[in-house]
């Protein structure tokens, strides 16, 4: 049985936002489980927010798989942003913290997931993913479906480079998490492309 996320009141949200601020310097003392781990995401994915590259942020953990973790729900967080359309991210920046978001951060935010990512292939991929509220657009606007079966097939070809050249289990839990987010990532792309063609997709092959 699902358990259901457990409700954050009002003032928690509030101290956690002023916590996450990078314009803020902020000592964070709780117990386990409360969400310091949270903040400290939420903190990293602001600063990346305001353009500072992701080899500047320091974030120190005491194992590699909270270090793991940590890099895994930034991925996440960043993979999901893509997917969204411009409503529905936006309210997902301000619930990151940010008061007020315009077409530029909105811009930034879609890139952010691309800009994390270190190999060609995986900045390719990423690039591609992106371009999906692009396409949709593009085939709803001028009654094109056929640019939407492009934008796919393409996806579907930048992610095959990237499987041959980067193997996705690897010792390192960081590069794994980031390499396991992509996949996903690119999974709910075609998902939701075909969900639009009215195309039914393959669990396995």
């Amino acid at each position: 049985m699902a358990i259901a996320p457990r409700p954050i009141p009002p003032a928690v949200r509030a101290t956690q936002a002023r916590a996450s601020d990078p314009a803020s310097s902020a000592f964070v003392s709780a117990t386990a489980g409360s969400g310091k781990t949270h903040v400290l995401v939420q903190r990293g994915i602001r600063l990346l927010l305001s353009n500072v590259p992701p080899e500047k942020i320091l974030c120190i953990t005491f194992t590699k798989a909270a270090a793991a973790n940590m890099a895994e729900r930034v991925f996440s967080t960043l993979g999901h942003w893509i997917t969204l359309d411009d409503e529905a991210l936006d309210e997902a920046i301000v619930e990151a913290g940010i008061v007020r978001v315009d077409a530029k951060l909105r811009m930034r935010a879609r890139e952010l997931f691309a800009s994390a990512l270190e190999t060609p292939t995986e900045i390719a991929l990423a690039r591609k993913l992106v371009k999906l509220a692009d396409a949709v657009q593009s085939a709803t606007a001028q009654l094109r479906p056929h640019f939407l079966c492009t934008y796919l097939s393409e996806v579907a070809g930048e992610f095959s480079a990237f499987y041959n050249a980067d193997k996705v289990a690897v010792d390192d839990p960081a590069v794994r998490a980031r390499r396991l987010q992509l996949c996903a990532r690119t999974l709910l792309v075609l998902e939701t492309g075909l969900g639009l063609l009215s195309l039914r997709t393959l669990k396995r092959m």
